[in-house]
């Protein structure tokens, strides 16, 4: 059993490094990596059997392939969640994936959200194109402000779950006031409806509204063969799209390692949630 677990944490750590370069470098994560991590998982699984292991990996992809569906997250990364739950589906007595997925979404908001500010500051930014995403900051950022005040002077609360949980919150707040600006300007590309590719997403809101009145999208976030052909049949050459988006295997890589080193760090704050939920 011990050295089971070892074999998959050792497998994982490599795999996810080679899934960060290949992120980083080319802007993809391979199949055959996310394969074989996958199917070298299901083998493992086999020897220490257990239907859980078998059951969640494809409770994992389901609920990533909607998400995916909807444009919001790559192929890539459904298959690298999926392999992740196949190899290591169990760790400390809780699904890996959950703690593993809560830390990588932490550093990715603090790191994005001071890069991309930073940035869009060097450039200008445009209060006026942001003013909509700055209400929405504001308006949320008071109700976290308040929520975790009451809930820390009601002693529901400690010092290190505000630290953990909602100053990370507050950094994607900053990110959320100006994300119009920030999309348009490190974002946005012009591309030829002929070369839109797999898993492409059209920025919807920078679309010509001449082009929003006649062209009504699936609910698909992600481009298909029936939207390229309603494009062309409009006389659209060229629609604006989403590239360059950040890679987020680094962030899982370094979300999986703080699950190896704290593994249950999480539980007093998924108990607080729990109880929140149950107050309010």
């Amino acid at each position: 059993m011990t050295d089971l677990l070892l074999i998959r944490e050792i497998v994982l750590l490599l795999g996810l490094i080679l899934a960060s370069y290949f992120d980083i470098r080319k802007r993809i994560i391979p199949d055959k990596l996310n394969y074989a991590l996958a199917g070298f998982g299901i083998i493992l699984n086999f020897f220490d059997f257990n239907w859980i292991q078998f059951i969640f990996p494809v409770f994992v992809f389901a609920f990533f392939a909607v998400i995916y569906y909807l444009g919001k997250i790559g192929g890539g990364d459904v298959k690298l969640f999926t392999a992740t739950a196949f190899l290591l589906p169990i760790y400390n007595n809780q699904f890996f994936l959950i703690p593993a997925l809560f830390y990588s979404a932490l550093i990715s908001v603090i790191f994005l959200s001071v890069y991309y500010v930073l940035k869009y500051m060097s450039k200008g930014i445009d209060w006026n194109e942001n003013k909509k995403g700055i209400q929405q900051a504001v308006v949320l950022g008071l109700f976290l402000v308040v929520y975790a005040g009451v809930f820390y002077f009601w002693g529901k609360l400690n010092s290190s779950m505000v630290i953990l949980f909602f100053v990370p919150l507050l950094f994607g707040l900053v990110f959320m006031a100006f994300q119009q600006g920030i999309k348009k300007h490190f974002f946005l590309k012009q591309v030829q409806v002929s070369a839109l590719e797999e898993d492409e997403v059209i920025a919807k809101e920078f679309l010509p509204i001449s082009v929003s009145k006649n062209f009504n999208f699936s609910v698909k976030g992600i481009v298909t063969e029936e939207d390229k052909q309603k494009l062309k049949e409009l006389n659209i050459l060229e629609v604006p799209i989403y590239r360059d988006l950040p890679p987020f295997a680094p962030f899982f890589l370094m979300g999986c390692i703080l699950a190896f080193g704290f593994p249950s760090l999480l539980n007093d704050l998924f108990f607080f949630s729990f109880f929140a939920f149950r107050i309010v």
